[in-house]
């Protein structure tokens, strides 16, 4: 099967199961014309794996490029992950809509949903429950992804004696917003913490049984 997502004809994979998905929300091919969506507007992400996306320009979608491992568990899991979303209608999953094969870079990619809403976010946090957790953004303003690396010496030394000589502004205000993320609580209503909760631990159960644990929570505050 073909499509024309950013005006390129691409190799779609999974349409037996990913179709349906799209039907169910009401998201057509039209939704990835060239003035939503350009390949050449694809970027680093910020994540240490070094994946290529972007958002559409109206923020409804992101597309990311898949590494081959990436590809290979996407492949694995397609059918069972549709089943699940199919079953749980409350789950807090991205949803994938197309899944494909860029004829100009034979590179395979995804296409995703946006949780998070149109208006412009204050904060954005990326949890993973452990010292992983970061700040994406912070007063509206993108955090620098500056992540430290073991060939970086003077950095190692400098943050080990709590010293921030000779680091750039760019890794202290990563680093601060990693601490900030870990530490942050955020207030709800009592039957919206019990319903997230489940939520969560409904999608997590799933996602263990996948053997899937590479995971994030991400939380927009408006």
């Amino acid at each position: 099967p073909k499509a024309t997502i950013g005006g390129e004809g691409v190799e779609l994979y999974c349409e037996d199961v990913l179709s349906p998905l799209r039907i169910a929300d009401s998201v057509a091919e039209s939704s990835f014309q060239p003035s939503d969506f350009d390949f050449s507007s694809l970027a680093d992400g910020g994540a240490k794996g070094g994946s290529k996306m972007q958002f559409t320009r109206n923020k409804r979608f992101f597309i990311k490029q898949l590494s081959d491992e990436d590809q290979a568990r996407f492949l694995s899991l397609s059918s069972s992950y549709v089943e699940y979303i199919n079953g749980n209608a409350n789950s807090l999953l991205i949803r994938f809509y197309y899944h494909f094969r860029r004829s100009a870079d034979r590179k395979d990619y995804v296409v995703m949903n946006s949780w998070m809403p149109s208006e412009p976010l204050c904060e954005m946090y990326d949890l993973k429950g452990a010292a992983d957790d970061k700040m994406m953004l912070k007063n509206s303003v993108k955090v620098p992804q500056t992540h430290k690396r073991f060939y970086m010496l003077h950095w190692l030394m400098a943050e080990s004696v709590c010293s921030d000589y000779g680091v750039p502004k760019e890794r202290t205000q990563y680093r601060d917003g990693k601490r900030e993320a870990l530490r942050e609580q955020f207030m709800l209503e009592e039957k919206d913490r019990t319903k997230l909760l489940k939520d969560v631990e409904t999608d997590v159960g799933f996602l263990r049984k996948s053997e899937v644990m590479d995971y994030s929570l991400l939380i927009g505050v408006i």
